[in-house]
């Protein structure tokens, strides 16, 4: 019997910079929202560049349900427009300050860091 793992593993706070710095992105769920009338999962991508590092407020279209519940198949809002403003694709790029100070307004957490791969489990805990 194949046992599927349901627990999420939180990144610790004096370990982002180093999953960042080696090139690994990590993700926080920020919030449910609406888009135009449109439901979203939002969640923070957080990734390293060379002006410092880069945080992303992704509005994935809220299309899950308990057996479909892959978020990074679900169409983003950010896909759907080729510019990047900060209404349609609210984003910073600075020091880890910046970054942070800019991810505040989401009510980020230092400590709620996660894989990628561990969104789908935090899309699915909150259906």
């Amino acid at each position: 019997m194949i046992k599927m793992k349901t627990e999420v593993s939180y990144i610790k706070k004096d370990k982002i910079r180093t999953y960042l710095k080696l090139g690994k992105k990590l993700v926080q769920f920020a919030k449910w929202d609406r888009f135009f009338g449109r439901p979203t999962f939002d969640w923070i991508q957080l990734e390293a560049c060379k002006d410092g590092f880069r945080a992303t407020l992704m509005r994935s279209l809220d299309e899950g349900n308990a057996v479909f519940n892959d978020v990074y198949a679900f169409h983003t809002l950010n896909e759907e427009w080729s510019t990047y403003d900060e209404l349609e694709n609210p984003f910073c790029i600075g020091s880890w300050e910046e970054v942070w100070n800019w991810m505040q307004q989401y009510n980020i957490e230092v400590g709620q860091f996660v894989k990628p791969e561990d969104l789908s489990r935090i899309y699915q805990s909150y259906k």
